[in-house]
């Protein structure tokens, strides 16, 4: 990632929620709004790889909140809206990049799948 500065900055100010940061997509996308000034909640299972991508995002001067949550416990999803607010005070931005390799339609899937 190029090092963030002021003309790339077109989503200063916004906060966004992004689930599988751990790898790929997930990754990629928290990177790119990062570098374009949104501070970014990151979500996934491994907290080691959210700290070292909050590490990467806060060395460029951006702002990250690590959130080692797991997506199949509807109980730990409730917290990252309540989480993301309390640290940056509001949200913006959600990317659902977190991956299932559970057959069908999203719509007709179990949260235990």
């Amino acid at each position: 990632m190029d090092k963030m500065n002021s003309s790339n900055d077109v989503l200063k100010g916004q906060v966004a929620i992004i689930t599988g940061v751990s790898s790929g997509l997930g990754r990629a996308t928290a990177l790119a709004l990062a570098q374009a000034g949104a501070r970014v909640a990151l979500v996934a299972r491994r907290q080691d790889e959210l700290v070292g991508l909050a590490t990467e995002i806060e060395s460029y001067g951006g702002g990250a909140l690590v959130l080692p949550l797991d997506l199949a416990q509807g109980s730990e999803i409730m917290t990252i809206s309540q989480r993301t607010i309390e640290a940056f005070g509001r949200i913006d931005v959600l990317v659902n990049a977190a991956g299932t390799d559970a057959p069908g339609p999203v719509v007709d899937l179990t949260l235990e799948q």
